[in-house]
Parts: C-alpha cells; sequence; structure tokens
C-alpha cells in the first residue's frame, strides 16, 4: 500500500488528469475484477462525466457512453446517493453499496438499471467509497467483483481512502485553479473602491487597479491603514488547503458609501428605527464591532447591543450578517 500512496501522491502536470496510472495498482491490491475512478459534474440539463478512468472493466468504452446518456437525463439520487451533498454515513466509507441502501434500491437505481444491467454488471457486487472533502463530493471510487466481498477488501479500501482524498484535492484545485483566479480578479475589478489582498507577512499578493491607483498617489496612507485594525475597511479571512492566511481588505468608495447609506435611511424608515438605532444601523453596516459603536456614539456596549437586539427583531432576522445582507442587498461592499 506504500508504494501505491506515493503514486497517488505523485501528480504529473503534463499528464492527464485523473488516476489512469494508478488504477492498474488499485486493482491489484484491492483484489478486484474491476475498478474505476469517477466524478461527476452537475449541469444545466443534468449530470456530466467530468472524469471517468477504469482498469479491467468489460466494455469500458461502452460503459462510458452508457454512464453518459444515463447521467444527462438522471434525477440527483443517479447511484443511491446525493452528490450534492453525500449522506454522512456515506461519505468516506468503503462500503458493500447494496448492504448499505438494501438490493430493491440499488436495482431501481438509473445507473444500475440502465448501464450496470446492460453491461451484466448488476449482479456483480459493488464495493465503493464516497471520496470527500467535508461534505463535498470528490469521486466515487471502487469496483465490481464477481464474487462475495469480504471484510479485506473495504479493509484495503478504507486504508488507501486518505491518499485519494488528498489526491483528489489536489486535482481539483489544480483545476479550478485558473478559473478561481480570474473569478476573484474579475470581482475584485467589479468592486468600485480599492481591494487588496494582503499575505501573513504584509505582502501585497493582488490590487485591482483602484487600488493601484490609491497606491500610486496615497501609498503611505494605504499602506497605514493595511496594518490598522481600527481603520474603516472590511477585512476578509481567505483560507486555502496549504497555503498560509491571507487577508482581502476592501475600501469603501465614495459611491458605495452613499448607496449604503441611502439604503439604511429606507430600511430605518421602513423599520420605524429611532434617531439612536439608525445611528447604530448605519455604523453596523460599515462593519463596525460593538466596542467601537460604542466608543463613536459614547454609549455603553450594553446598550449598542440593546439597539442591534432590537434592530435585528425589527427586520425579523437572526444575525448582523442577514441584516446586512438585507440592508444592502445586491449592492457591493
Amino acid at each position: 500500500m506504500d508504494r501505491l500512496a506515493r503514486e497517488l501522491a505523485t501528480i504529473q502536470l503534463d499528464g492527464a488528469p485523473g488516476l489512469a496510472g494508478v488504477l492498474p495498482e488499485l486493482r491489484a491490491y484491492l483484489e478486484l475484477d474491476s475498478v474505476l475512478a469517477l466524478q461527476v459534474d452537475e449541469r444545466a440539463t443534468g449530470w456530466g462525466v467530468a472524469q471517468l478512468d477504469s482498469d479491467g472493466l468489460p466494455n469500458a468504452s461502452r460503459f462510458h457512453a452508457a454512464l453518459t446518456t444515463a447521467l444527462a437525463r438522471a434525477p440527483r439520487r443517479f447511484w443511491c446517493f446525493d452528490p450534492v451533498a453525500p449522506e454522512s454515513d456515506q461519505r468516506d466509507r468503503a462500503v458493500d453499496t447494496r448492504e448499505v441502501v438494501g438490493d430493491a434500491a440499488y436495482r431501481s437505481s438509473p445507473v444500475v438499471r440502465d448501464v450496470l444491467a446492460p453491461l451484466r454488471l448488476d449482479d456483480h457486487r459493488e464495493l465503493r467509497a464516497l471520496v470527500c472533502d467535508g461534505g463535498t463530493l470528490l469521486a466515487w471510487v471502487g469496483g465490481f467483483h464477481d464474487g462475495p466481498l469480504h471484510a479485506t477488501h473495504r479493509d484495503r479500501l478504507a486504508a488507501i481512502l486518505p491518499a485519494l482524498r488528498r489526491r483528489f484535492a489536489a486535482d481539483r484545485a489544480l483545476r479550478t485553479a485558473a478559473t478561481t483566479t480570474a473569478a476573484l480578479a474579475a470581482a475584485l475589478e467589479h468592486h468600485t473602491g480599492a481591494a487588496i489582498v494582503v499575505g501573513p507577512r504584509g505582502e501585497l499578493a493582488h490590487a485591482n487597479r483602484a487600488a493601484r491607483a490609491r497606491l500610486d498617489t496615497e501609498r503611505d496612507a494605504t499602506v497605514a491603514t493595511l496594518t490598522d485594525a481600527r481603520a474603516d475597511v472590511e477585512r476578509v479571512p481567505l483560507r486555502a488547503a496549504g497555503l498560509p492566511p491571507h487577508t482581502l481588505v476592501l475600501f469603501r468608495s465614495g459611491d458605495d458609501e452613499q448607496a449604503a447609506a441611502a439604503r439604511c435611511e429606507r430600511a430605518a424608515s421602513r423599520w420605524q428605527l429611532t434617531a439612536r438605532q439608525r445611528e447604530v444601523l448605519a455604523l453596523l453596516v460599515r462593519g463596525r464591532a460593538n466596542a467601537s459603536i460604542a466608543a463613536e456614539l459614547g454609549v455603553g456596549e450594553r446598550a449598542v447591543e440593546l439597539h442591534v437586539t432590537a434592530i435585528l427583531d425589527r427586520a425579523s432576522v437572526n444575525s448582523r450578517a442577514s441584516l446586512v445582507a438585507l440592508v444592502l442587498g445586491a449592492l457591493v461592499v
């Protein structure tokens, strides 16, 4: 297993994605007749095959074609699990699918009915694991065996699951990196104010055009704002596996401030807030903590807490985040 785990940890950047190169060894290790690794994606017209690798599968090309056709018209639970949010008792577990869902449910699932049965695989035992990252499905990995499944089969698949999870998580990160980077850049350019991504040592990892202009004309003041925890900016922690923590710092532009103030005023009038509650709401929407609001208004924190509670009641929401979203709507701040 150690050799197989090492192979799973090795990604060939100039090679094809997926597990095609390691599946023969995985099949020998699991002692199954055939193995496959399947990744699906949700599409506007159903489900699609994002990646499918197999070894020892009879009529592999026919299997791929039949699965593609079946998924395009399949319901959400197409193979006895929810691909959007796999059931907790099926995540990261090596199981005999029939033992988990029952023989009747197994045979009535679209994949078994429309794909496995025509290929005479529906009478084989199916060992599989839903490899997940938290509640997100990364891949279906397992295989078929023309004979009984034993504890050894399940134990071996369970033992290799951590290596499979790391591999699929890395594949996903590489596959989506370019799209994620482009989406972040586009979103930050859409933000009308300056936006800067700050690294753990204070390095400026990314800045949109508004931020570049600000750095060119007001560099000292901008840098001072980045390092001042009391500054009136929004700080969003960025977390990604394998990377040190970064922070997205959003500066509000004058247009954003005016739009936010106008929306606060409309919300305050609709909810019939008192003059003090209007002041608290305006500062709360700007991201101020209770202590900061209390200091600016010259009142105690307990008084601010009471005002915030009253505003949440008037707005019929149960959190500050929900309140801000309700007030600002689609406004980017």
